[in-house]
Parts: C-alpha cells; structure tokens; sequence
C-alpha cells in the first residue's frame, strides 16, 4: 500500500507479477504510475446520509458495519445527505418553535415513519413545518399514508405541501395558510383493511386570533369537517364523501361570488351530504355563503341541507349527468326566523338532465320565500318530492368528531390513530375489532 498521508485513503496498485523493483528501469516506474488505480475509501455513515440499500450504485456496501461503511469508489460518486430538517421531520417531531422548516430537495422529497409519534407527524411548534423557500414547488411525500396534525400558529405555512396523507387535522392559529403561502395537501386512498379513512378536519379555536385552513388546496379527501369563524374560507377540494361546514363566515369565498379560485368538487357518484349550519344572526355572512358545490358525474344524489343565517346565501350547487338528483333542504334556525333567509340567492344549475327538489320551511309561502333558482334565480327545483335514491336526512360523521359531537358548537376534534375504525361516507357501514359505525342515519 502506497500512504497518501490519510488512514481513510489508500492506493491499491494492480498486482505485478515477479517485479524486481529494485532493478526496475524508471521507464518501467513511469508507466506503472500511469497505469489504472482503484480507491478505497472509508466514510463514516448513517442512517440520515448513507442507503443501506446494496443496489444503490453510490453505496456499494460491504458487510453490516454502517459506521465504517466501505465504498469502492471509480470515478467520483457522491452520496446525498439528507438535510438535517428532512432528518427532524422523520421523526415526526415538530413541536419546538421553529422546528421543520425546510424545502425538499427533491420531488418529492420522501418522509416518514415518524417513530417518535406513533406514526403521526406533529407539527406542533409555533411556525413549524414551513418551507423556507416559497418559490419551492416540489411536494414531500410521507412513505406510509399518516396522520398530520397542524396544531402549532402559523404552521404547516409558505407552501409545505405534502402528499399520500393519511387523515389531516388543523387547529393552529392560523394554520395551513394564509392566502399567499398556503400549500396543496393530497391525501392517500382510504385503507378497507383497517378502516382509516382520508378525512380532513379543520377547526379554528375558541380564543385564537385566526382562522384555520384559508386559501389551501386539498385532493382526494374523504370527508371534510370544518368549524370555527372563517375556517376553509376560499378552499379548493376534491372529495368523495360528506361535507359539514359549521363555519362562521367560511367554507365559501368571503370576498367573492362562486368562481373558479374556490370550489367543493365531488370525485364519486352516489349519496352524499352537506350540511352547512349557521347560529349566529350576529354576524354578516353564513357559514357556505358564495360556497361553489359541484358534482360532476353521473348518478350522483346529494342531500344539501342550509340551516340558520345566511347559510347558502348566493352559493351555488352544480348539477351534472344522467340521473343525478339533489335533495335541497332550507331551514330555519327557529331563532330568528324573519331574517336568515338560509337560500337567498342560492344558485343551481342543472346540467345534462340532472333534477333536484327544494323543501324547508324557510322556502313556504309564509316564511320569506327563497327557493333555489338558476342564475336569473327562476325556480329550477320543479320536482314535487324528494329524489328517491338520495339522503332524505342525514348526519354526517368524521373521523375527527365523535357522532355525539356532531351538530355541536365546539365538537372536539381527535385525529390520533388517522381515523383507525370509523367511517366517513354517508352510503357506508365499517366494521372493525373495536368499532361498528353506520353513518347514514334518518330523523
């Protein structure tokens, strides 16, 4: 062995056979020296910088010892180090100020499994989980669908966008948003197997200063859960399963008429509900008002049920395909009933022989009328009852919200486990060791 004056770097000639080296003639010498090297090199390795993947053709590993991996170098290979942030957020512990704030280097960027957490990834730190460059549009990916719970101020902010999420619940101050950094958050498939789900839960708490979920995109989500005074305002969704807006002033676009920017969009045919309830004649805008509901498929039955202030004050219910037929429910709060008006201004359009029937007292003769109408607000709801294969009533559940806390003011919101054993859609009964919940329910 030749010493380059490093323990850690050694020269390994080519074997000569029967060399008389101290006869050899420095011509010999020269074009020995000229001739084809092979470097070893000892590298000091983890879990965070190295693969532990024999394939991987930067890590050529030899044996098990990971703190004095071996690499056989031809040419220069490099190996990619984790940044130290991507390294915090495995663990899925973000709940220290500041913690987790990086862009991923790659898209995506793979995370996961958070051990430290159970299997969920905490971002629980004021302005944790936040991407330090805005510009930076790549995603991370969690490696098995797990909860995320953004309970921290201002966190899950600047872009952090995140997909194949198990279950999402957001009760930061300010969390997920606002308008300018607000990220795009995919979630996974639902699991039969064990009964997760893929709902999103967003709940602004009482005492904070901001409202959660504002201006972020959300895709493929089960069933989304939204209260608290201007939570999900100006959202755009895709979604399969039930909807329940209990947000003040949310859950629509407060500064403008349905429009593209912002849109509740249904990815499945079959039942479904949406419930959008207000309480408080106090405030100025309903709970879904300039709320844009669009069901695009066919044989699609949605129960839209508007109940109390301004609920689904000028929103808009789109209606498109064959057989597809809407139930639209608008009800007085029993408080104020002179004045809340839950269907002013509601819009439906009707598309490709889809139908809907309106009901409620809030549309009699002796209550104010306001039937939904189109968008000269003609009445369109021509049937005279209600659509037979859609939710007469119905009650949505969530797997962040207990079914005795929904309907609540303050419902107390769990996402722990990523929604294990509960179900979500209105047309589905799951079934597990523990639990066995029916969600379609009838009044």
């Amino acid at each position: 062995f030749v010493s380059l004056g490093s323990l850690d770097k050694q020269i390994v000639p080519r074997t000569i056979a029967s060399a008389n080296f101290d006869n050899m003639s420095r011509a010999w010498m020269a074009q020995l020296l000229l001739m084809p090297l092979f470097v070893i090199s000892q590298e000091t390795c983890s879990s965070v910088t190295c693969s532990n993947n024999p394939g991987d053709p930067g890590n050529a590993r030899l044996g098990n010892d990971t703190t004095a991996l071996l690499h056989f170098q031809v040419a220069s290979t490099t190996t990619t180090t984790l940044p130290a942030c991507v390294a915090e957020i495995n663990t899925g512990d973000c709940n220290a100020m500041n913690a987790c704030r990086c862009s991923p280097d790659i898209n995506p960027q793979p995370i996961g499994d958070f051990p430290d957490t159970q299997g969920t990834l905490q971002c629980g730190g004021k302005n944790s989980c936040q991407k330090q460059a805005a510009s930076n549009t790549n995603f991370f990916k969690m490696n098995t669908p797990s909860p995320l719970e953004c309970s921290g101020q201002d966190s899950c902010q600047k872009n952090f966008n995140v997909e194949n999420i198990g279950s999402m619940c957001v009760t930061g101050d300010n969390a997920v948003g606002p308008s300018s950094q607000a990220g795009t958050y995919k979630l996974a498939d639902p699991d039969v197997a064990t009964g997760r789900v893929n709902d999103v839960c967003c709940a602004r708490e009482v005492g904070q200063n901001q409202p959660t979920c504002k201006s972020p995109t959300f895709e493929n989500v089960g069933s989304f859960f939204c209260t608290g005074d201007v939570s999900c305002d100006n959202v755009q969704a895709t979604l399969s399963g039930d909807f329940y807006c209990r947000s003040l002033q949310g859950c629509g676009d407060q500064t403008n008429p349905p429009n593209d920017d912002e849109y509740w969009q249904w990815t499945t045919s079959g039942k479904h509900c949406i419930r959008c309830q207000s309480t408080d004649p106090g405030l100025d805008q309903g709970s879904c008002q300039q709320a844009d509901f669009q069901f695009p498929l066919d044989n699609s039955y949605p129960n839209l049920y508007c109940s109390g202030f301004k609920a689904c004050q000028d929103a808009r219910l789109t209606l498109t395909g064959s057989g597809t037929c809407a139930n639209i429910n608008c009800t007085l709060d029993g408080v104020n009933k002179n004045a809340d008006l839950p269907c002013k201004g509601l819009e439906v359009d009707l598309q490709g022989g889809a139908k809907c029937f309106a009901g409620g007292d809030a549309i009699s003769a002796t209550n104010h009328p306001t039937p939904p109408g189109n968008n000269n607000q003609n009445e369109v709801c021509t049937l005279d009852a209600p659509c037979q294969n859609a939710e007469q009533t119905c009650k949505p559940s969530f797997c962040c919200v207990s079914d005795a806390d929904v309907g609540a003011d303050n419902p107390t919101i769990d996402c722990a486990g990523g929604c294990t054993g509960t179900t979500s859609t209105t047309s589905t009964t799951s079934t597990t060791s523990t639990t066995s919940t029916t969600t379609s329910t009838t009044s």
